[in-house]
């Protein structure tokens, strides 16, 4: 019998059921007897005898034998002939191209999200999810200041990520500030996730790195130039509204009756506005444009962007439009006028430059429906890669009052739960790889369901 999507079931449908059992016994699958509490109970009791520190070791060696034989290399030599199979046998991958497993999955993760080029992203095949609940905002922050921690937790084809470990806390701790030698507004932060021992303590984290620094972003950054517009400032410290630094009006003109350089009503200083020693913003009259091209963007790393807008006091209508890739956020001039607003993009697939289009390579904001007369403030754009982390991807904004470390670091905890009961094929394809697959939630069945108990 041939090869086949039936047969690509069954065998790791088998494999899932294998390991199951296994870490069921072994591992913290159980509250009670299992391998990492009865291992833990005789060392607790092996503290006296001749030969208790003899039987100590040996209790260390016979869980790390447990754990050997649930390990992700061994979940993998497993798992690597059954997916060799499928590319061969059903994705008609020639020979010679068949490798390493892990250096074929974007193209088994497209295979099953696609049926031809251009067909929506719903997948053809999937696997049960494993019903992550993802902790998108702090369940828990201190210290001092107000900037935001942005979180992604969807991959380039809109998929929900469900390659890492869980439960899993992620913690975020201001390490180093102005006073250490950091410009104010880019404090670093370490992310940590608590370590694990071994397989048997999967839930904690094992096969990610347990510690990444971050910094919050106040500057322009490797991808847009004169993002405080701290540019339009000349030698002579007087603003100059007919040269908009980097940023470039589509109609070629510029001028007073456009645009204004202003220095009062600005939402913070930028590092490069802290060297020139004034802080500035744009000041947009109407409906007006301005765009810069972004270059060297990597495909498959996502960005993310935050801007402050402040409508006049008094707007009575009017929209400032923010543009890249396929993005197109809108922030409503009315909303709060008089006061900055902070706008975002949404937090989904389309942060990927994978997905812009071929002419989609600007970034622009302009105003629209903005009444005769009146205007808009633009400050401190912001634009930047998202650091990966813990499986998912990760930002920091800052806010107007500089993050601190020390006596009164500032800090943000996010929690990772599960919700019911984990999917086998999902956590082993995890466990293996660091991966996952096209995944349906507990209601709909997947083409490729767990094994039967």
């Amino acid at each position: 019998m041939a090869f086949d999507q039936a047969k690509f079931t069954a065998q790791i449908q088998a494999v899932a059921k294998y390991f199951k059992e296994a870490l069921i016994d072994f591992g913290r699958e159980t509250a009670t007897n299992n391998v990492i509490d009865l291992t833990r109970a005789i060392e607790i009791v092996a503290n006296e005898g001749d030969f208790a520190a003899l039987l100590a070791s040996r209790t260390r060696t016979a869980r790390s034998r447990y754990a050997s034989a649930v390990s992700g290399a061994t979940i993998k030599s497993l798992m690597d002939p059954i997916f060799q199979s499928y590319l061969r046998n059903v994705m008609l991958v020639p020979p010679e191209e068949i490798g390493d497993v892990s250096s074929s999955w974007p193209r088994i993760v497209e295979h099953f999200l696609f049926s031809a080029p251009g067909v929506a992203r719903v997948p053809i095949f999937s696997v049960q999810s494993r019903g992550i609940t993802r902790g998108t905002s702090p369940a828990s922050s201190s210290g001092t200041g107000d900037g935001v921690v942005h979180r992604l937790t969807v991959d380039r084809y809109g998929v929900t990520v469900e390659g890492s470990p869980v439960p899993f806390n992620i913690d975020f701790e201001c390490t180093q500030d102005e006073t250490g030698g950091a410009d104010p507004g880019e404090e670093t932060f370490a992310m940590s996730g608590p370590g694990a021992t071994d397989i048997l303590d999967e839930g904690s984290g094992v096969g990610f790195d347990p510690t990444k620094t971050i910094a919050s972003l106040n500057s322009d950054g490797e991808f847009l130039s004169d993002a405080s517009f701290q540019l339009t400032n000349t030698a002579a410290g007087v603003p100059d509204p007919t040269d908009i630094g980097s940023w470039i009006d589509p109609t070629g003109l510029y001028g007073t009756a456009k645009y204004a350089i202003v220095s009062t009503n600005t939402f913070m200083s930028s590092v490069e506005e802290d060297e020139n020693g004034q802080a500035l913003a744009l000041q947009v009259k109407g409906n007006h444009k301005l765009q810069q091209e972004l270059e060297g963007l990597d495909p498959f790393t996502p960005y993310y962007f935050t801007a402050r807008v402040r409508g006049q006091a008094g707007a009575t209508a009017g929209t400032c439009r923010f543009k890249f890739g396929n993005q197109t956020v809108d922030q409503s001039l009315t909303a709060s006028p008089g006061a900055y607003v902070t706008v975002t993009p949404p937090l989904d697939e389309n942060l990927f430059p994978y997905n812009f289009a071929d002419s989609a390579n600007l970034f622009s904001f302009e105003g629209v429906s903005v009444p005769v007369g009146e205007s808009f403030q633009v400050d401190n754009i912001r634009y930047g890669p998202m650091i990966p982390f813990g499986g998912t991807w990760w930002f920091i904004d800052a806010g107007a009052t500089q993050f601190l470390s020390g006596a009164v670091k500032k800090t943000f905890l996010f929690s990772d739960t599960l919700v019911g009961t984990d999917s086998i094929i999902q956590r082993l394809i995890h466990l293996a790889y660091g991966v996952y697959l096209p995944h349906v939630a507990a209601a709909t069945p997947p083409t490729i369901p767990d094994p039967a108990p």
